[in-house]
Order: structure tokens, then C-alpha cells, then sequence
């Protein structure tokens, strides 16, 4: 791996956490998704600036307890993830916030999820 890539890959998760799932989106950024329930959102130039971040620690509502998959879309402008807790929760990445959060599959994890985009 490349020195300057190694650096910057560091921050997409916390120390001890499992990555889940990353991308790439253009019109985004960087999305990563961990273990720990957290959602990040970098800059698409810059991988060392976080813009936004989900964090089960700062919000009184909890939202997942460990996040298994995100898809995301630039057409809908929405972002879902899903989780062990059987939880899909939809965000708006371009707004940084929280559309809905709907319970899925009640005692299973959520494996993968997808948007259909036309």
C-alpha cells in the first residue's frame, strides 16, 4: 500500500472496529460503514477530512448497533443501511441527516440492501 494512502485510510474507522463496507461516490464522497454503527462521509478530494459522521454515542435515539451494508443513491439522493439489528435506516447524504428508520426483519440481520434506480 501507498505511504500517503496508508495515513488517510486510518480515519474510516476507529481503533478496534471492523470496516463493513466502503465507496466511493463521486457526487458524495467517501462512505464508510463499521461495526461500531457508524456512518462517515469524507471529502471526495480530501480522505482525511470527515464531513459527517453517524455516531450511536452522540444521539439520544440509537441506530444500529453494528451496521452490515449500505447502498446509496446519487439519482434519489438517499443513502440506506442495514444492520444486525434487523434495521434499515435511510439518511440523506447530501443534508447529513436522518430521513426514517424502519425495523426490517425483527431478529435478523440485515445482509444486503439496494436501491433500483431506473
Amino acid at each position: 500500500m501507498h505511504p500517503q494512502a496508508s495515513s488517510k485510510s486510518h480515519h474510516i474507522v476507529e481503533k478496534g472496529c471492523e470496516l463493513t463496507s466502503i465507496r466511493y461516490v463521486r457526487d458524495i464522497g467517501l462512505i464508510g460503514c463499521s461495526l461500531n454503527g457508524t456512518v462517515k462521509i469524507f471529502d471526495g478530494f480530501d480522505f482525511a477530512k470527515e464531513l459527517w459522521r453517524s455516531s450511536n454515542k452522540s444521539r439520544k435515539q440509537k441506530f444500529h448497533t453494528q451496521i452490515t451494508c449500505f447502498d446509496v443513491t446519487v439519482q434519489l439522493g438517499m443513502m440506506a443501511t442495514g444492520g444486525t439489528d434487523g434495521r434499515v435506516i435511510v439518511y440523506d447524504p447530501y443534508a447529513f441527516g436522518v430521513i426514517g428508520a424502519m425495523q426490517a426483519h425483527p431478529g435478523f440481520e440485515v445482509l444486503t440492501i439496494s436501491f433500483y434506480n431506473e
